[in-house]
């Protein structure tokens, strides 16, 4: 597992731009594939490596993944970033839309999947989606659940709101559980109690817990008050690293850092943007993906990972991205609400 951490280092030109202190951690040099880039460490704990014997489990994130409509038909959509989805020991995502029809109760606009994509997602290293999101009923209750089989009998695991979903790895027991806020606003308050309840349930019984959410307002590069607000209660909860989508754009990072050293740190992705997705104009050409690894500690390291997510998702090379994230440190005493915004800046232009 460290051999794959130190495959991806800081490039020397790498620039951040942010409000509030930052930290860049360079790592030494690594033979590697000829593909692969310099990207920063937007968390280190205590700001070294971990041990070359330290037992870490990696779980790869990326966001919104729809691989239909326009992109029916578009061979080898993940041939750029296979490898290192299947590098990772878990690959998640979050499965914008659904892989059957209902026209009786289909809606508009509609996000159809075709089946065979859950195999090609399977291929490409994927062993969890989220489907959770304002899509995943698009043909319905019926639809949601046949969308799920077809993903599970290609070998991918979901979950859906309120149960949670617990993978243990070399003994260490994480905890995924998903959310959709992109719901009538008077059924919000209810919902959101019953996602609370299921996170502190399970606290007890794990060692790290993943939320992944989807909220905030399309194309909006920084998040919402609301976001804020519910990211704080799940951090309180005892949620270690929430994971969001939606907004079809990256939006800002934020690591909590503890006070106190038997503390643990938390992470915040407020939007990781598209992973792969028919888009493609300005923002939503770009995204984002986490390199998480744990211990029994919570999160001991994230990288991040920028990409071009139009018409194939494959990572940005260095000189396509001027900054490649940028983040804000709070420190456990400080709530989300009151973030200083960060700024994930790229050079402007689209991906091929």
């Amino acid at each position: 597992m460290l051999n794959r951490l130190l495959t991806f280092r800081i490039s020397a030109f790498s620039r951040l731009c942010l409000i509030g202190s930052l930290l860049i951690f360079a790592l030494p040099s690594q033979a590697g594939r000829a593909d692969q880039v310099d990207y920063p460490w937007v968390y280190l704990r205590g700001g070294e490596l971990p041990a070359a014997s330290a037992q870490l489990v990696e779980v790869i994130a990326v966001g919104d993944v729809m691989p239909g409509r326009g992109l029916v038909g578009k061979h080898g959509i993940f041939d750029h970033v296979a490898v290192e989805l299947k590098g990772a020991d878990l690959a998640i995502g979050n499965l914008e839309g659904v892989m059957t029809v209902d026209p009786t109760v289909l809606t508009t606009p509609s996000l159809i999947i075709p089946p065979q994509a859950a195999y090609k997602l399977a291929d490409a290293g994927f062993d969890l989606l989220g489907l959770a999101n304002n899509h995943s009923q698009d043909s319905g209750p019926l639809g949601l659940a046949k969308t799920a089989g077809i993903l599970r009998e290609a070998g991918i695991q979901t979950i859906n709101p309120p149960n949670p979903l617990i993978h243990e790895f070399q003994g260490l027991k994480i905890a995924f559980l998903t959310w959709n806020e992109i719901t009538p606003a008077d059924s919000l308050l209810t919902e959101e109690t019953g996602l609370l309840q299921a996170l502190r349930a399970v606290r007890r019984r794990v060692d790290v817990v993943i939320v992944m959410v989807h909220w905030g307002q399309e194309y909006q590069r920084h998040p919402s008050f609301a976001q804020r607000r519910l990211a704080n209660q799940l951090l309180q909860a005892g949620a270690d690293v929430i994971l969001g989508t939606h907004p079809h754009v990256v939006q800002d990072i934020a690591i909590v850092k503890p006070e106190k050293p038997e503390n643990r740190p938390k992470l915040v992705a407020y939007s990781l943007g598209n992973f792969v997705f028919d888009q493609g104009w300005d923002d939503t050409a770009q995204g984002l993906a986490l390199r998480l690894f744990f211990d029994r500690q919570g999160l001991r390291a994230a990288q991040a990972l920028p990409l071009w997510t139009t018409p194939r998702p494959r990572w940005m090379a260095p000189e396509q991205a001027s900054a490649p994230v940028s983040y804000t440190h709070l420190r456990a005493h400080e709530t989300v609400t009151l973030i200083a915004y960060a700024v994930f800046c790229l050079k402007r232009g689209g991906g091929g």
